[in-house]
């Protein structure tokens, strides 16, 4: 793969720009939650759950999998169900109904929704140091460990290059926000 420098045109920056308010109005229903407790963990991990287990199952839908090769090793949902299921939280499967009709609609939107996905890792990061009960979830720790981020930004350089649809790929990373709220 090729190589790319960042830039003030660069495609993450561009997503991230276009989507500051979604990404922010997360961010503030995420950090209400006391990282110091096992119910505001249990509480964050819900949360995430919520919005995962929609991103996720649209992207299998979407056969994102065809956009990006390892798509499967970099799924999630499953560690945020063993977290629920550790910490005592019962069913998750209430999302089903909304996962119904929660969609990506062209290669753009998957790429958008990737996004989110892959750029969440870089958040879970810090959030894992937060206390004895955060480094206890499978969800955050694996960030803490795993490496996608650099071969994403370059797949997802190539994709914006060869699709040129930025409007596509913001739509799906607006998709993606949404579920979480």
């Amino acid at each position: 793969m090729t190589k790319h420098c960042a830039s003030d045109d660069d495609i993450r920056f561009h997503l991230s720009r276009a989507t500051r308010a979604l990404h922010d109005l997360v961010d503030v229903q995420a950090e209400h939650n006391d990282l110091e407790t096992t119910v505001g963990v249990a509480s964050l991990i819900a949360f995430f759950h919520k919005g995962f287990s929609q991103i996720e199952a649209a992207l299998d839908r979407a056969d994102a999998a065809t956009v990006l090769s390892d798509w499967e090793s970099r799924k999630r949902t499953d560690l945020l169900e063993n977290d629920l299921n550790g910490l005592g939280i019962g069913d998750t499967t209430a999302n089903e109904a909304v996962q119904a009709g929660f969609s990506f609609d062209s290669q753009a939107e998957i790429w958008g929704g990737l996004y989110v996905i892959e750029g969440s890792r870089l958040g879970a990061r810090m959030l894992v140091r937060a206390s004895d009960h955060t480094r206890a979830s499978a969800f955050l720790s694996e960030s803490a460990t795993c490496r996608f981020w650099p071969d994403f930004v370059i797949a997802l350089t190539e994709a914006d290059q060869s699709l040129q649809d930025r409007n596509g790929m913001v739509r799906g990373a607006e998709k993606a926000f949404q579920a979480f709220l």
